[in-house]
């Protein structure tokens, strides 16, 4: 009986069937193996209890023994029955845990519609944005080639500025050349259209120039300019002499009308003379020509005779043109000064003097030197 039964324990567990495609637990694994571990040391006590041949048996081994090895079965049993209990238990929780898991299956394959789609918005985004990249990447390489033809045409207009600059500098320069010469010119103008201060003869004389001829079927004879006449300035700007005659003549327009002041018999009168047309190309004439159609001497104007003065005792009066002193050419007021200033202390000068178209010699003496000074 006692035989039966340990074979009986040291048999195979009954094998319990798992779920379909359910994994076995881990608690159930664990009593398996500690009921292979019982059937072990069941049957290394059942072969301790055995006689080996020729080995002699302790006294009293045989008495009493088998009753604690069926003790030892029982308590292996009972805990193999646990095991198997707690196996059941876990087996049993398996289907609701499967459950669960092919719940969240299913909860998972209804989400990857969604997220299918989530995806396939985000590739078309990620298209649209690549595409936008493109664009940016091409509007990028037109400014960098807008950047450097900007580039180019600051090169060239550095270029071109630096040539105005040189220009204008040059200009400055020519500028400053005029500036000079209008100025002198100014400075002559003021000191041709100035009185001239009284000298020793005794006279201030004014500037302007003696009609010394008029042609025929000319702007002067049409006008009716005549010898003697003195001309004082022309549209308003004083004459000196036959040159400045000349130049503003020459530069009025074909066919306009110029002012003349004229000085005639001592009146200040004015005369319009229209000049007639000339080619554009027409040469400069010589001074002693112009387009007004008169020959001019030289000489200056009496503006004023102090009396009891040489040139009063020499009976000059205003408006008579003092064209040399002794032989000598007078052109303005300074040389008529110099060359009076020059001459001894009661000196006999000889006056070339044209009145009214007359020219004639006039003789003063001259008093102390520097009697007549103001």
């Amino acid at each position: 009986m006692a035989r039966r039964t340990r074979q009986d324990t040291a048999g195979t567990a009954p094998a319990v069937p798992e779920p379909n495609g359910a994994r076995q637990a881990p608690e159930s694994t664990a009593a398996a193996a500690s009921a292979g571990r019982g059937k072990t040391a069941a049957g290394a006590r059942g072969r301790t209890g055995r006689q080996g041949p020729g080995q002699a048996t302790p006294a009293g081994a045989g008495v009493g023994q088998t009753g604690p090895s069926f003790a030892a079965v029982e308590e292996q049993l009972r805990q193999v029955s646990q095991e198997l209990a707690e196996a059941r238990r876990l087996l049993g929780a398996v289907p609701g845990e499967v459950g669960e898991f092919r719940e969240q299956l299913r909860q998972v394959g209804r989400h990857v519609p969604e997220a299918g789609e989530h995806l396939r918005e985000v590739e078309r985004r990620s298209g649209a944005v690549r595409q936008q990249l493109e664009e940016v990447k091409r509007e990028c390489r037109d400014a960098q080639e807008q950047l450097a033809a900007v580039r180019r045409d600051t090169g060239e207009t550095e270029i071109r500025l630096a040539a105005v600059r040189r220009e204008f500098e040059d200009a400055e320069g020519r500028l400053r050349e005029i500036r000079q010469e209008v100025q002198r010119v100014r400075e002559q103008a003021r000191q041709a259209t100035a009185p001239e201060g009284r000298n020793r003869l005794g006279v201030t004389v004014d500037p302007g120039i003696v009609v010394a001829e008029v042609s025929p079927a000319t702007p002067a004879a049409r006008a009716g300019l005549a010898r003697g006449d003195v001309i004082e300035a022309v549209n308003g700007t004083p004459v000196f002499d036959a040159v400045r005659l000349r130049d503003l003549v020459h530069e009025a327009p074909a066919g306009e009308e110029i002012a003349l002041r004229v000085l005639r018999g001592g009146a200040a009168e004015e005369i319009k003379a229209r000049l007639d047309p000339v080619a554009a190309d027409a040469p400069r004439p010589a001074k002693e020509h112009n387009r007004l159609g008169v020959t001019v001497d030289p000489g200056v104007i009496v503006a004023e005779v102090v009396p009891d003065t040489p040139a009063a005792r020499a009976a000059l009066i205003r408006g008579d043109v003092i064209a040399a002193v002794n032989g000598v050419p007078v052109l303005d007021g300074a040389a008529l000064r110099e060359l009076i200033h020059h001459a001894a202390a009661g000196a006999e000068v000889t006056l070339r003097v044209s009145r009214g178209g007359e020219v004639r010699e006039v003789k003063a003496r001259l008093d102390e030197a520097g009697s007549a000074a103001p």
